[in-house]
């Protein structure tokens, strides 16, 4: 495989995030699902998540599509949510996926732009490192995940047992690995960020 071909695309990354909020969801204890009112589908080729008793909107989201984008494929979105009874989602629409009239569908459904998101993403081959840290990088292990769940909502200025629990259990889960819709946290020696990884599935 060449270097070019390794480059991540913006459809590479919007798949990489599709799936993993997919595979977070819909492996969650089903006891958790409940709680948190959870259902996912895949729609335009994309995914729709949903988590109704959420206290904000980030994990109801619908991303990564490969079908164009239009008002026949916002309906489907808009109808998924409806009948979840889903308060507040997001559309996420990469630029190079933007429809003409997207003004216009947004304003058919009485929605206006949110605003937008910059991802930045490498070959990890690539990735260089110019400083010296103390802190380490290692994944979470199942006696940690707890406290990581915590920073994580922490993290977002969020607090929410629920969701801590929701987190927690994603540890350990199949296919939810370092290398491949991994957890890992940073220490110095304790806790101070966190965040979520993901590779091509």
């Amino acid at each position: 495989m060449s270097e070019l071909s390794m480059r991540p695309t913006t459809a590479m990354l919007e798949t990489i995030e599709a799936e993993y909020l997919y595979a977070y969801l819909s492996q969650a204890p089903s006891g958790v699902r409940e709680h948190l009112g959870m259902t996912e589908t895949r729609i335009g080729g994309g995914v729709a998540v949903a988590m109704r008793n959420n206290p904000v909107s980030i994990f109801s989201k619908a991303l990564g599509f490969t079908e164009p984008v239009g008002g026949g494929l916002v309906d489907q979105v808009v109808d998924f949510y409806r009948a979840h009874r889903t308060p507040t989602a997001m559309i996420q629409v990469a630029p190079s996926a933007m429809p003409a009239d997207w003004e216009a569908i947004c304003a058919s459904h009485q929605r206006e732009p949110a605003g937008s998101q910059i991802k930045l993403a490498a070959p990890v081959a690539q990735l260089r490192c110019h400083t010296e840290s103390r802190l380490r990088v290692e994944p979470v292990s199942a006696g940690d995940a707890q406290e990581w769940g915590t920073v994580v909502m922490e993290g977002f200025g969020i607090q929410s047992v629920s969701l801590v629990r929701f987190l927690s259990a994603t540890v350990g889960q199949p296919g939810l690995t370092p290398s491949a819709f991994g957890t890992v946290t940073t220490w110095s020696p304790e806790p101070i960020s966190s965040y979520t990884v993901g590779s091509p599935p």
